[in-house]
């Protein structure tokens, strides 16, 4: 996804880390993230991805960049399409 993803942040003046972890703290089913960073500039940089709001496009285009997605349940492993995933909107 990286290239796509340069292409699908750019526009909203993101880094593609800062809307990758955008992205992931809208999800409902994330309860928490790991950003690996080797540099204390990398830390604020990522802790600008909070509070980011990202525009409805924006997410279907990573959805669609992304594909089908595996989901681990009560039940087992399962495939979501990305746009039927919940936001914590």
């Amino acid at each position: 996804m990286r290239e796509p993803g340069k292409a699908i942040a750019s526009p909203l003046t993101l880094t593609m880390a800062q809307m990758a972890l955008a992205w992931v703290l809208l999800r409902s089913e994330v309860s928490s993230t790991i950003s690996g960073v080797s540099r204390p500039e990398q830390i604020a940089d990522d802790v600008r991805a909070i509070g980011v709001s990202l525009p409805f496009e924006l997410l279907v285009r990573v959805d669609e960049a992304l594909g089908n997605v595996i989901v681990k349940t009560d039940e087992g492993l399962r495939i979501l399409s990305p746009l039927r995933l919940p936001l914590n909107n």
